[in-house]
């Protein structure tokens, strides 16, 4: 008799790292970019090779990110959760003027890769011309581009959020800044669950996981902070 497969989660240790279970897949995705440094998409370049059960950095010291490697027991890596636990719905704002689509943002989970906005113009210029088929495409695309889910959409007011049908991975990412490629967040999408280190279950929403851009990776100058995780969960 088959043993029945092992369930899909991630396990937020306390001061230590995430415990990914249910062989997850894991990859590498990293930003394209325009010739004038515009986010443009996602490219998958890695897929790693990983087991039933495996650890993820959480503390930004690894020498194997995304893979831990037990620096955080040496380094006295406090990981105490500090992020907002409360529903995205009580952050989240809607921008004006938007026409045949309503746009909402919560500035709270944003992870700045850049997919909001142009050279030329921000999210919230282009949704008061989403009277136009064309920047209302444009406006969608953005939105389901943006690995945060921080920027959610619906057709009109009272509708549910229409979502990317996003894998059940977690994505290792590279964002392509003036000075050169920087580790990213980690990005959960799928909706795979996540537990606290106290024990609670991470709420998640249609797309994002509220609270979860506080828990931070190393920052562009390499110094080490928390590896931060960002989720789209796509049911």
């Amino acid at each position: 008799m088959e043993k029945p497969a092992a369930e899909k989660k991630i396990v937020v240790l306390k001061n230590g790292p995430f415990m990914v279970y249910g062989g997850i897949p894991l990859v590498r995705k990293i930003q394209i970019v325009s010739e004038k440094g515009e986010p443009l998409t996602w490219k998958k370049v890695e897929t790693y090779q990983t087991g039933a059960m495996y650890r993820l950095c959480r503390c930004g010291l690894s020498k194997r990110r995304p893979f831990c490697d037990g620096s955080h027991v040496d380094s006295g890596f406090d990981g105490t959760e500090t992020a907002d636990s409360a529903p995205t719905t009580a952050r989240e704002q809607t921008f004006p003027g938007c026409m045949h689509l309503l746009v909402k943002h919560d500035d709270y989970l944003c992870m700045e890769s850049g997919f909001c906005g142009t050279r030329w113009s921000t999210m919230q210029q282009l949704v008061q011309l989403t009277d136009d088929g064309g920047v209302r495409g444009q406006v969608i695309g953005m939105i389901e581009r943006c690995p945060s889910g921080s920027l959610t959409y619906a057709m009109a007011e009272g509708e549910p959020d229409i979502e990317p049908d996003l894998p059940v991975q977690i994505a290792a990412t590279t964002d392509i800044l003036s000075e050169g490629p920087v580790e990213g967040a980690l990005w959960v999408s799928g909706g795979i669950p996540v537990e606290r280190a106290d024990g609670r279950a991470v709420q998640r929403g249609q797309r994002s996981v509220p609270g979860a851009a506080e828990l931070r990776g190393p920052d562009a100058d390499g110094e080490a902070g928390e590896a931060e995780v960002t989720m789209d969960n796509q049911q």
